[in-house]
C-alpha cells in the first residue's frame, strides 16, 4: 500500500456516534458547571459576611508559609573556602597524560614556497584527549578537543 492509498483510506473513515449514556453524562456535567459558574457571579453582598474573612485567612496562611520557607530553608555555607569552585576541583582530581589520536590524514598536493621549492601539503586531523581522575571517588573527567594541523613537507627533486 503506497502513501496515497493509505491517505485515501484514512479519509474514508468516519467517527462512531457517541452512545446515549455518554451524551447524558456530558449534559449532566455541563449543567453542574453552569450552576457553579452562576454561583460565582452572585454579588459579594449576598455571599455573606464570612466570605471576606475566609479570604483574609487564606492570604495570611500564604504569607506565613512564605515566611516559614525563608526562615527555615537557608543556603548552606561551604565548609571551607576551598569547597566551592574550581579550586576544589583541581585539588581533588589528578591530571592524566594527554593523548593525541590521528583521525585523518589528507594529501592536499604540491605547494610552492617563496623560493619556488616544491612542498607537499598534508592536513592532519587529531583528537586531543585530556583526562582527570579523582582517586577517592573514581570519577573521571575527559575533554576531547578536535585539532587540525597543516604540515608542509619539503620534496627533494633529483
Amino acid at each position: 500500500m503506497n502513501e496515497s492509498e493509505f491517505e485515501n483510506e484514512l479519509r474514508s473513515l468516519r467517527p462512531v456516534a457517541p452512545s446515549a449514556a455518554l451524551v447524558e453524562k456530558i449534559a449532566r456535567e455541563l449543567r453542574s458547571e453552569t450552576r457553579v459558574a452562576t454561583a460565582a457571579v452572585v454579588p459579594r453582598a449576598e455571599r455573606g459576611s464570612g466570605a471576606w474573612l475566609r479570604g483574609l485567612l487564606w492570604i495570611c496562611g500564604g504569607a506565613a508559609a512564605v515566611l516559614a520557607v525563608l526562615v527555615f530553608v537557608r543556603n548552606p555555607e561551604p565548609a571551607s573556602p576551598r569547597a566551592s569552585g574550581a579550586i576544589a576541583t583541581t585539588a581533588q582530581f589528578e591530571a592524566g597524560e594527554p593523548t593525541n589520536e590521528l583521525i585523518d590524514a589528507e594529501d592536499e598536493g604540491f605547494r610552492y614556497d617563496e623560493d619556488q621549492a616544491p612542498q607537499r601539503q598534508l592536513r592532519l586531523t587529531y583528537i586531543e584527549r585530556h583526562t582527570w581522575t579523582n582517586p577517592a571517588t573514581g570519577a573521571v573527567i575527559e575533554f576531547e578537543i578536535p585539532r587540525e594541523d597543516i604540515v608542509l613537507m619539503p620534496v627533494a627533486m633529483q
